[in-house]
């Protein structure tokens, strides 16, 4: 994967065990954005590694640790300091797509953080429902100044002093069916 036109090197993370109905979406949304996707995989047996090899993604299996080490872990092997951490079952709207674009196309300062909405989108829909339940997380961020805690249930990212705020969201189809 390579980002032709970015200033700013990204690599995309991902942590899966047995994601195969879903990562493909998750790789394929950061296709143009990522210069380099990285899938932590805890020992899947289904399809999950052969459909993220056949997308141009480095595999690295690592047994489950919990969501922080997992993520940490991912931090750690990335190949360049600003990651984009999606879970397996996330992608980026179009609108967040164009706005990365703009956004890596010029040089950041390694104290900055971007947080985004990550919007549920419930079983047997593609987008979310009106008035749709979101958390805001920061989401990318240079490894070298904030990272995931080290926490085994909950993964998250502490801001920066200058985070922004962005407007795409990212979509998170976490429910499989109800």
């Amino acid at each position: 994967m390579t980002n032709g036109n970015s200033v700013t090197r990204v690599a995309c993370t991902l942590i899966a065990h047995n994601e195969a109905d879903r990562i493909a979406r998750a790789i394929e949304s950061v296709a143009g954005i990522a210069d380099e996707v990285l899938v932590i995989d805890s020992g899947s047996t289904d399809d999950t590694v052969a459909i993220c090899k056949s997308l141009g993604a480095k595999v690295v299996h690592n047994p489950w640790h919990g969501y922080g080490p997992q993520k940490r872990f991912a931090e750690d092997l990335a190949s360049f300091d600003w990651i984009l951490n999606l879970d397996a079952d996330e992608w980026l709207s179009d609108a967040l797509r164009a706005e990365l674009k703009a956004i890596l196309s010029q040089p950041l300062p390694p104290t900055r953080s971007f947080r985004v909405r990550v919007r549920i989108v419930y079983p047997r829909r593609e987008t979310p429902a009106p008035f749709a339940h979101f958390h805001n997380y920061v989401r990318l961020y240079n490894r070298k100044t904030t990272r995931f805690r080290d926490s085994l249930a909950h993964d998250e990212v502490p801001a920066t002093a200058d985070v922004v705020q962005l407007r795409g969201d990212i979509l998170h189809k976490s429910y499989r069916d109800f």
